[in-house]
């Protein structure tokens, strides 16, 4: 869904002021998950699940690439 949104702001689908209001709700709701996820975990713990979180936005990358390079072909070829 991150992914997503970034796409819809580069393409001009979406202002990214209006873009990051409608995302701010899910923020909140994915820090309140990790937190607690992370309520008694020490800090080795903890760190590991900000890696996982990060490993997962690493793994989904090349969907945000497609689509980035296909935004990208669709603005430079002529219609």
């Amino acid at each position: 869904m991150l992914y997503d949104a970034i796409l819809a702001t580069r393409d001009g689908a979406m202002p990214p002021e209006r873009l990051a209001s409608a995302l701010l709700p899910l923020y909140f709701g994915k820090v309140a998950g990790l937190l607690l996820e992370t309520r008694t975990a020490n800090a080795e713990q903890a760190e590991e699940a900000v890696e996982r979180l990060a490993r997962e936005l690493e793994l989904a990358k090349p969907y945000l690439v497609r689509g980035w390079e296909g935004v990208t072909a669709a603005v430079t070829t002529p219609a």
